[in-house]
């Protein structure tokens, strides 16, 4: 019995660990966002739609998305 609420105690800081990794990383994918935009908006939305704007886009915002989303998932569990 003992040693199995000293391996619940160990999963559970386990699980509270990756939780604060997962929210540090959205904050660093996040904030590289934030310090790029301003390139972003010369370099890529100020040019004429081509495949590597549309995988640029994809890349960008639909990996962030999941990123937030994920990291809300783990949050609300």
């Amino acid at each position: 019995m003992a040693d199995q609420l000293v391996a619940l105690a160990a999963a559970v800081q386990d699980i509270r660990l990756m939780r604060v990794c997962q929210l540090a990383a959205t904050f660093v994918a996040l904030y590289d966002h934030a310090l790029t935009i301003d390139l972003e908006v010369e370099l890529i939305w100020k040019k004429r739609w081509s495949l590597a704007k549309i995988l640029f886009a994809v890349n960008r915002y639909l990996g962030s998305a999941v990123l937030i989303l994920e990291t809300a998932r783990q949050f609300s569990l």
